[in-house]
């Protein structure tokens, strides 16, 4: 099972048939494309991030620090994952 469709099942617990069949193939199409795209996404936001961080709009410094932090956690747990 895709890991979006056990949060979804985790998050209605038992409330399963009253899922949406159309809702239910949303979650699968996006499974699909977060496992087939969803790696190639973030090294090119690791990429982003590394090479030219001039092009973050943010005012901030730690506002832009904050966001590459979890733009980097996400990319690490997303590959342990896969």
């Amino acid at each position: 099972m895709y890991l979006i469709q056990l949060v979804v099942l985790q998050h209605v617990r038992g409330r399963r048939k009253a899922l949406n069949k159309e809702f239910e193939r949303c979650c699968t199409f996006l499974a699909e494309m977060m496992e087939k795209y969803g790696v190639q996404v973030m090294r090119d936001i690791a990429v982003e991030i590394q090479f030219d961080p001039e092009t973050w709009e943010f005012d901030a410094e730690g506002k832009r620090l904050r966001c590459e932090a979890y733009a980097r956690r996400f990319m690490k747990r997303y590959l342990r994952v896969a």
